[in-house]
């Protein structure tokens, strides 16, 4: 049975080596790789079989194949969509569509819509976010500012799509309908997604105080002469939505996709096949001399730059199935909750411990496991309910997952984008006021619980 002083061991580890990787300036996967032989030592010593460790790691790699396909899937289906013409097309007709100064407010909204449509934040990122990146860069705008934006709408899928891979889990570990979590969900979502649009819409109507980077009927024009324009071009989207809003996997329709894109790279587009490849396999890039003005917006994808991303999820995927079967961090949990904690301390204290989970398994599975299988029957004492426990789950250990560097979804939009989380992280604004607005209603919820709690002038003049 591991104990609190366990816990910390297992966090002091963890911490170790992911910042010794980065003090070395070496990647993330051997600071994983370091973590996970080290945590295979210290239990072995509590009394867990190596082998049964190391089974539970396999059983957590293989239970994320669809992941590993997806990651890969991102990268070729950003080549194939710059190389079809579809996120040119985007842009070309999206800076004749949008306004500079409504822009951002555009983006945030355009990407909550389909991310709560397809179900993943970085299926969304990958396919339209990038295309939005495009047209914010050709309007003058900070790469960070508009992922910012982008991250904030496409993040809302993990918190509330009901196709979402991880609300359905959560759902089916607190096993709560979907139109109860959703009830719960919007105390929360409603007043963060104005908050954000209000934001939004501020740093847009300032826009004037960002030069353009570039004429926007020049950069129409180059796309234009780049590239075979057409609407037709937006029914590649159009299918890959069509799928998933029919209930095809993300994957498939992924898939799809990048069999039809790459037909039209080839026929419409006119790329050569060996060309074609090249782009799939290293990632699409066009010559400086011939398209001066597109070949630092019209660049990236391909499968060689997401190795490195998968071999680091790989690993930590792993390191969070050894953190859930030794349950390393329960002790910690059991330590910090008190039966004397009322509603609001215990709302607060679940979302502490949810982003701590976060942290140290660097994965967004164990702070929804976790917290909800303990913690049932604490928050129903407390006069909340299970819909509550999961409101609270969602809105800090897993819509914070991208603010943290060394997280999987972090990793993997920092090798879609080339940009940092320092750099997005003060943009992003939905993904920290979620945990905000969960304190303050934490706060709310504790100030009633104490007028409640409160003698009457009856019984203090008893």
């Amino acid at each position: 049975m591991l104990t609190f002083h366990d816990s910390l061991i297992t966090l002091s580890m963890v911490v170790l080596c992911i910042v010794s990787a980065i003090l070395l300036k070496i990647s993330l996967f051997f600071g994983f790789a370091t973590a996970i032989l080290l945590l295979l030592i210290f239990f072995s010593k509590k009394g867990f079989s190596v082998k049964s460790m190391a089974e539970a790691a396999l059983v957590a790699v293989r239970g994320c194949t669809v992941v590993y396909v997806v990651i890969l899937l991102m990268g070729v289906s950003i080549a194939v969509w710059i190389a079809s013409g579809v996120i040119p097309a985007i842009i070309y007709y999206g800076l004749d569509w949008f306004a500079k100064e409504t822009f951002l407010t555009a983006a945030f909204l355009i990407t909550l819509i389909v991310a709560m449509i397809m179900g993943t934040g970085l299926g969304t990122l990958s396919t339209i976010g990038i295309a939005l990146m495009g047209i914010g860069r050709g309007f003058g705008f900070e790469p960070p500012l508009v992922l910012g934006a982008i991250l904030s709408g496409s993040y809302i899928a993990d918190k509330l799509s009901p196709v979402n891979g991880l609300v359905n889990l959560m759902l089916g570990v607190a096993k709560l309908p979907y139109k109860v979590y959703a009830r719960a969900s919007l105390k929360t979502a409603l007043p963060v997604i104005l908050l954000c649009i209000f934001l939004y819409s501020w740093i847009g109507s300032a826009a004037e105080t960002v030069s353009a980077a570039v004429e926007t009927q020049t950069l129409r024009t180059a796309l234009a002469g780049q590239y075979v324009m057409s609407p037709l071009l937006f029914l590649i989207p159009a299918i890959l939505i069509g799928l998933t809003f029919k209930g095809f996997k993300i994957h498939v329709g992924m898939l799809v996709c990048v069999l039809i894109g790459s037909l039209t790279a080839i026929l419409v587009q006119g790329a050569g096949v060996t060309e074609l490849i090249t782009w799939l396999a290293k990632g699409y890039r066009l010559s400086p001399e011939s398209a001066p003005l597109l070949a630092d917006i019209l660049k990236g994808g391909g499968i060689a730059p997401m190795m490195e991303v998968l071999l680091i999820v790989l690993c930590a995927v792993a390191f969070s199935g050894i953190l859930e079967r030794t349950d390393a961090l329960a002790p910690m949990m059991n330590k910090v909750i008190s039966e004397q904690d009322g509603p609001g301390r215990l709302t607060f204290k679940t979302g502490l411990l949810s982003i701590l989970f976060l942290s140290v398994s660097c994965d967004q599975t164990l702070p929804i496991l976790l917290p909800i299988k303990s913690l049932r029957s604490t928050f129903e004492s407390r006069g909340l309910t299970i819909a509550d426990l999961a409101r609270t789950v969602s809105d800090t250990g897993v819509i914070m997952a991208p603010l943290q560097f060394w997280n999987v979804n972090t990793i993997i939009i920092v090798g879609l984008t080339g940009i940092t989380p320092v750099l997005y992280a003060k943009y992003s604004f939905l993904l920290y006021l979620f945990p905000l607005v969960t304190a303050i209603y934490a706060l709310i919820l504790g100030s009633r619980h104490g007028r409640r709690n409160q003698p009457s002038t009856t019984e203090k003049g008893v």
